[in-house]
C-alpha cells in the first residue's frame, strides 16, 4: 500500500514538472514573439535616408597623387567619372590614370571601365568589382645590343582585367569617399618595360586610399 501511495506521489510530481516546462515554453515563446513585433514595428517606423536620391553621377579626384607627383617633378592625375543611376544596388564606374615624367621618357595612361556590386541594400559600404583596363604606356626595354643588354625607348597599347574589393562613403551633403583594392593581368601588349611601374609587367594592381568626390 504504501508503494501505491508513493508511487502515486511520483507520479504527480512528476506530471506537475511537466506542465511547470510546458508553462515556461508557452511563456518565453510569447515573450519572443511580442519582441519579434516590438522589432518589426520599429524596423518599420525607421526608414534608411538614402544619400543619392536624385543623384545620378559622381566625379572622384586623388589629391595626394598630385601632391605628390608635382614634389617629384612628374605630374600624377587620377580621378574616377561613376554612374549612380544604373543600377540602384551597383556603381558603374571609369577610373582614370595619366602620369608623366618631367624628361618625356616614360608615361602611364590607364582607363578602367568597372562595375561594383555592392554587398548590402544600399550604395553604400563594401562592394565587390570586376573589370577591364586599356593601358597606353611609354617606356624603356632592354634589347640585345653590341655591348650586351641595353635599355631603348618603346611604346605600347595594353588590355586587361581584373577583380577587386572597396568601401564607399556618401553623405547627405554630396561628398563621397571611396577606397578599393583591384587585382588582375594584362593580354596583350609587351610585359618586360621600365619606368612605368607594375603596368609595365603583366600584372595589374590597383590601390585608392585618397579618393574623395562629390555627386550631382
Amino acid at each position: 500500500m504504501k508503494t501505491k501511495v508513493f508511487a502515486g506521489l511520483m507520479m504527480m510530481f512528476a506530471m506537475s514538472s511537466i506542465l511547470a516546462q510546458d508553462n515556461q515554453m508557452d511563456s518565453v515563446l510569447i515573450l519572443q514573439k511580442q519582441l519579434m513585433n516590438l522589432n518589426q514595428k520599429i524596423y518599420g517606423e525607421v526608414k534608411y535616408e538614402d544619400p543619392l536620391v536624385g543623384k545620378y553621377f559622381g566625379l572622384e579626384f586623388n589629391p595626394a597623387y598630385f601632391l605628390l607627383g608635382g614634389a617629384g617633378k612628374n605630374l600624377v592625375l587620377s580621378g574616377t567619372f561613376s554612374m549612380f543611376n544604373v543600377d540602384r544596388k551597383a556603381e558603374v564606374a571609369i577610373p582614370l590614370f595619366y602620369q608623366k615624367s618631367n624628361n618625356n621618357e616614360s608615361r602611364i595612361f590607364t582607363a578602367d571601365l568597372v562595375y561594383r556590386r555592392f554587398l548590402g541594400e544600399h550604395q553604400n559600404g563594401f562592394y565587390l568589382s570586376g573589370g577591364a583596363r586599356f593601358a597606353n604606356l611609354k617606356g624603356e626595354q632592354e634589347n640585345d645590343g653590341f655591348f650586351g643588354y641595353e635599355r631603348t625607348n618603346t611604346k605600347t597599347n595594353k588590355v586587361g582585367a581584373m577583380f577587386g574589393i572597396g568601401y564607399r562613403v556618401f553623405t547627405k551633403s554630396g561628398f563621397y569617399w571611396g577606397a578599393g583594392l583591384s587585382a588582375g593581368r594584362y593580354f596583350t601588349g609587351k610585359n618586360k618595360m621600365y619606368n612605368v611601374g607594375i603596368d609595365g609587367t603583366k600584372y595589374i594592381l590597383d590601390v585608392e586610399l585618397l579618393k574623395f568626390g562629390v555627386t550631382f
